[in-house]
C-alpha cells in the first residue's frame, strides 16, 4: 500500500545518494571512483552527467547496485577499522565479488526447492533472464508467496503484470553470471554424485555376483565331496 518506485538514477543522482547519507564516511573523488565501476557507465556519462547537460543525461544507474555496493565496501570498511572508505579500498572492490558474496547470502536464507526454482526456470541455458509465470512458478517448485515476497525485497526477483498474469524475472543482467555460475556447479554436483552412485552399484552387484558364484561353487564342492565319502 505504500510503494516508492526507484527508477534508475543518472550519475549526478547517483552522487548525491551516495555523498549526502554519508559526508563524513567518503569524499567526493572516491564516491566518483566508486560509481565509475558500476556496468554502463562510461567516462563521457560521467562527465556529462555532472555537468547538468540535461540533454545528454542517461539513466544508467541501477539504485540496487549502487545500495549493494555501497553497503559491501563499508562493511570492508568497519572490516579494516578505517575511519573513512579510501581510493585503496574502491580500487581493491570487484563488483563480481560483490553480487557472488551477496547471493551467496541469499542463498542460505531459502530453501533448496527455492534455489532450484530461481537457478533453473529464471536463466535460459545460455545464462540470460527470461520471464517465468508466477503460478507455474510456485506450483512446479512448491514455493509459497511469502517466499517470493522475501525474494522480492532482498531484490533477486521483480514481479511484472502482462495481459492479466502475472511473471517474475532476475532484477537485473549482473546477476545472472553469478546464478549461471551456481546452476552449473550444482548440475555437475549432482552428475558426479549420480556417477559415483552408478558405479557403487554396479561395484555391489558384481560383489553379489562373485558371492553368488561362490555359494554355487561351494554347494558343488561340498556335493561331491559327499558323493565321494559315500
Amino acid at each position: 500500500n505504500s510503494r516508492f518506485r526507484v527508477l534508475q538514477m543518472t550519475v549526478a543522482q547517483a552522487m548525491e545518494a551516495v555523498l549526502k547519507p554519508a559526508k563524513n564516511l567518503i569524499d567526493h573523488d572516491v564516491a566518483a571512483s566508486l560509481i565509475k565501476k558500476m556496468p554502463g557507465i562510461t567516462d563521457d556519462d560521467f562527465k556529462d552527467s555532472l555537468s547538468g547537460q540535461d540533454g545528454v543525461k542517461r539513466y544508467v544507474v541501477e539504485p540496487f547496485l549502487l545500495g549493494m555496493i555501497c553497503f559491501e565496501i563499508n562493511e570492508r570498511r568497519i572490516e579494516k577499522r578505517d575511519d573513512k572508505i579510501s581510493q585503496s579500498l574502491v580500487g581493491d572492490f570487484d563488483l563480481s565479488d560483490v553480487i557472488n558474496s551477496y547471493y551467496s547470502k541469499t542463498r542460505l536464507d531459502f530453501g533448496d526447492n527455492v534455489i532450484r526454482g530461481i537457478e533453473d526456470s529464471l536463466l535460459t541455458e545460455g545464462g540470460f533472464r527470461k520471464l517465468q509465470e508466477l503460478e507455474e512458478f510456485e506450483t512446479k517448485y512448491n514455493v509459497t508467496d511469502n517466499d517470493i515476497q522475501r525474494l522480492i525485497e532482498k531484490r533477486i526477483i521483480r514481479k511484472e503484470l502482462r495481459d492479466g498474469v502475472e511473471y517474475i524475472e532476475l532484477t537485473h543482467d549482473v546477476l545472472t553470471t553469478v546464478i549461471r555460475e551456481r546452476r552449473d556447479e550444482r548440475i555437475n554436483e549432482l552428475k558426479e554424485k549420480e556417477k559415483k552412485e552408478t558405479i557403487n552399484r554396479a561395484i555391489e552387484q558384481d560383489r553379489m555376483k562373485r558371492k553368488r558364484i561362490a555359494r554355487v561353487v561351494l554347494s558343488v564342492m561340498a556335493t561331491v565331496f559327499a558323493a565321494l565319502l559315500f
